[in-house]
């Protein structure tokens, strides 16, 4: 993206102005109503389908939502039939967007909307709460449909409290659309909770499909991957979309997106009401549309309907791998006095985005004593206590090929599988190239992961005929390879050998470790080999090329295969995701150096590289 030189100041200004929309809600013309004390609305006097108060839409100029469903691109296809459902953002900066999507799905037949949006403030009583309130919009009174509401507050499903609707933009921000492209329609609006678990909102989503009638239609006010700058959250955005489109509820739990909770009450009731149909409408970025890349914590936005049918969904799985783990010396120490998540604390929203989180892990998790601490020490233990917090963190793979898995011998090697199993993080790997390659599947998508340490057995027979049996049974084979000279910032002849072979065996992707500093890439084939990715978390401080590493981001499609590169820079022993020009820096080095086109050297630079099989 093409940088602007645009004040960061007005730009963040802008983002709270249009995204919140709070303030002009008073400015433009609508007093708030009283409400009891305790917000609570009697079901006797809810029945009569009289109004018992008013919420208000945020924004109450009809120029601002005329302009959005002016400018929105409105592509309805013919055969979609009628919606179920339609996902759209909530921040008012995506108006184009909501808009779009309302609009696709507008019908006359529609008489009654379910809006369901994340309690961001996580107010009032209940897991799952909703207004018999009606509500003021600059095209006149979306009431209430009383009747439904009461039913789910009758059945346990929801409570009813008024106060949390007050400030509650996911609705306030959206029922002015609703209003316009839905003249007739009546409202249900659900604001859920965190701790909202699966059986309670399966079983809401279960009476929602069953008191609902078929012409309704289900809208999830969501916006996705937060604080991120855009390049990481156009690759968490990957991996949402897949979950949209095949109601993947698994997946959810990694999913960068501000409510859990709502997104699978919503699919589930989708999902019951055979509309699995999913057409994208638009995904985009609160720095795209405001054309500033550099805004470090961005903001997403999907808008996609639903209708009935299967649907094919969108067969892609995303990967993002690390290079070298150390757990163990001055990183140990830095988390004996900050806490076990101390190295990953800047890069937490960074790491939950993605079905697959993997690294190298330099040490084996044991009951063994740990070396007395100084710098020369490189016999490396981890605490066991500290891999369910890699677990917590995001990761749930990791390589064992390396030269320091063995550091306690078998013995040590043989503890670390087993706390890593009870941490339920997958491994693949070992110091002898014995152990064969590990298939994960995610949404019917089969990646199979090789490990490759030339310290131990440096022959590559067995990691080719793994590498070929692997590509037989699988879709994508990684092979993730512990070998080269340390602190070298070029590759080794020796690295690029192995790696070509590996290529030429099946694989569709090298990762490398060992050297400790960032190597260049090369495609070979068609294929990358990234010949290092440098240190990830460890304590080595003594030149800048230690402190940097760069992750990779894959997203694996039936059609090609997109590489995301993310710099990263340590401070303190703390990951950080490297600023803007140190990534330029980082993108542009490596490009420099790298064995490939100058189309692929450009796309190093941008950050994304695209490979079509």
């Amino acid at each position: 993206m093409k940088r602007k030189k645009k004040s960061l100041k007005i730009s963040l200004i802008l983002i709270l102005a249009a995204i919140f929309g709070i303030a002009a809600g008073f400015f433009f013309g609508f007093a708030r109503p009283s409400i009891g004390t305790d917000g609570i609305i009697g079901g006797g006097a809810a029945s009569n389908g009289k109004s018992l108060g008013f919420h208000h839409s945020f924004f109450s100029r009809k120029d601002f939502f005329d302009a959005a469903f002016a400018k929105a691109a409105l592509e309805k296809k013919a055969d979609a039939g009628l919606a179920k459902g339609i996902v759209v953002p909530h921040h008012l900066l995506a108006s184009e967007l909501i808009a779009q999507a309302f609009a696709a799905a507008a019908s006359e037949k529609t008489q009654t909307i379910v809006l369901i949006s994340p309690n961001h403030f996580s107010n009032g009583r209940g897991q799952a709460i909703s207004s018999l309130y009606d509500w003021q919009t600059p095209y006149g009174i979306l009431e209430a449909d009383k009747k439904i509401i009461n039913d789910l507050r009758a059945g346990g499903f929801a409570e009813i409290d008024e106060t949390p609707f007050e400030n509650e933009h996911g609705i306030s921000n959206l029922v002015g659309f609703a209003k316009k492209a839905f003249p007739n329609a009546r409202i249900v609006p659900l604001i859920v909770k965190d701790a909202l678990s699966a059986d309670e909102g399966d079983a809401l989503a279960g009476r929602i499909r069953d008191i609902l009638p078929d012409d309704a239609l289900v809208v999830a006010s969501l916006d996705f991957s937060h604080y991120l700058p855009v390049w990481a959250a156009d690759f968490h955005d990957a991996k949402s979309r897949a979950v949209l489109s095949g109601f993947d509820y698994q997946g959810i739990d990694s999913t960068d997106v501000d409510s859990k909770p709502a997104l699978r009450v919503f699919l589930k009731y989708l999902d019951a009401a055979g509309a699995r149909n999913f057409a994208l409408l638009g995904n985009s970025n609160s720095a795209k549309i405001l054309d500033d890349d550099r805004i470090a914590e961005t903001t997403s936005y999907i808008a996609g309907i639903y209708s009935s049918g299967t649907g094919d969904g969108m067969k892609q799985a995303t990967l993002l791998s690390f290079g070298d783990l150390l757990l163990d010396r001055y990183i140990k120490k830095a988390i004996d006095k900050n806490g076990p998540d101390y190295p990953f604390l800047n890069i937490k929203r960074f790491l939950a985005g993605s079905d697959l989180t993997l690294a190298n892990l330099e040490g084996s998790f044991t009951d063994f004593r740990p070396r007395p601490l100084n710098p020369n020490n490189t016999s490396f233990t981890f605490d066991p206590k500290l891999a369910p917090m890699l677990k917590e963190s995001g990761f749930n793979i990791v390589n064992l090929a390396n030269n320091h898995v063995q550091d306690f011998g078998r013995a040590g090697s043989e503890q670390s599988r087993a706390y890593l199993d009870q941490a339920k993080i997958d491994h693949f790997g070992d110091f002898y190239n014995e152990g064969p390659a590990v298939v994960e599947e995610i949404r019917g998508i089969k990646i199979a992961f090789i490990g490759y340490s030339e310290f131990g057995d440096a022959a590559i027979a067995g990691t080719i005929a793994k590498i070929k049996d692997a590509r037989s049974k699988a879709d994508f084979v990684v092979a993730y390879a512990h070998w080269g000279i340390e602190y070298q910032t070029d590759f080794w002849i020796g690295s690029q050998e192995k790696g070509r072979q590996f290529i030429d065996a099946g694989a569709d992707v090298v990762l490398g470790s060992h050297p400790h500093v960032i190597q260049p890439v090369e495609i070979y084939k068609g294929k990358p080999i990234f010949y290092s990715l440098g240190n990830f978390v460890f304590d080595q401080i003594s030149t800048p090329e230690v402190i940097r590493g760069l992750a990779v981001g894959a997203v694996f499609g039936k059609d090609k295969i997109e590489y995301y590169l993310f710099p990263t820079q340590s401070r303190d022993f703390q990951v950080n995701l490297a600023d803007g020009e140190t990534r330029d820096i980082i993108l542009n080095n490596i490009a420099k150096k790298s064995v490939a086109s100058g189309d692929i050297k450009k796309q190093i630079i941008g950050g994304k590289i695209i490979i079509n099989p």
